[in-house]
């Protein structure tokens, strides 16, 4: 396990399994860059919000999707889940492109986790009802991969 001061207790196990399916296809992810997109990118530069949401907890994130993601499930489910869990991602972020205007934590989360993070490694299968990126009504159910790259172990609380 890679250490550093950003990193939290429970976040310290959640890498890919070792044993990991590999990818062929240029344009699929390499979950080998797991542990480097979740501990040195700063998510923020994907949107430009200052906020910890999304990044903060993604191993949080990780857990809820092995504990709930076999079911279709909005993706604010998820985005309610972790704010519950860390209280103070719920504040309203300002927006660094519209002055006096304040972006929505939950949409953050969708944005960062659910689109760029998740999606984007196909951890989990999105649908959504409109092509709008700020559509609250996305369904998400975890794919068959997530169980390849994840073992979760909820009696340990410990993901390897």
């Amino acid at each position: 396990c890679m250490e550093g001061p950003e990193l939290t207790c429970l976040q310290k196990c959640y890498w890919p399994k070792t044993d990991s399916p590999t990818i062929k296809s240029e344009e699929e992810p390499n979950f080998s860059e797991i542990p480097t997109y979740t501990t040195q990118f700063n998510w923020a530069y994907l949107d430009h919000a200052d906020a910890q949401i999304g990044q903060f907890g993604w191993a949080y994130s990780i857990y809820l999707l092995h504990r709930y993601g076999a079911q279709e499930k909005e993706a604010g489910f998820y985005a309610s889940k972790v704010i519950q869990a860390f209280p103070h991602l719920q504040e309203p972020v300002p927006s660094t492109r519209f002055e006096g205007f304040n972006l929505e934590p939950a949409l953050i989360y969708r944005w960062r986790f659910v689109e760029h993070f998740a999606g984007w490694f196909g951890l989990i299968e999105i649908r959504k009802g409109t092509n709008d990126v700020f559509d609250r009504q996305a369904i998400i159910q975890k794919a068959a991969i997530f169980s390849e790259l994840f073992q979760v172990d909820a009696q340990k609380g410990s993901v390897k």
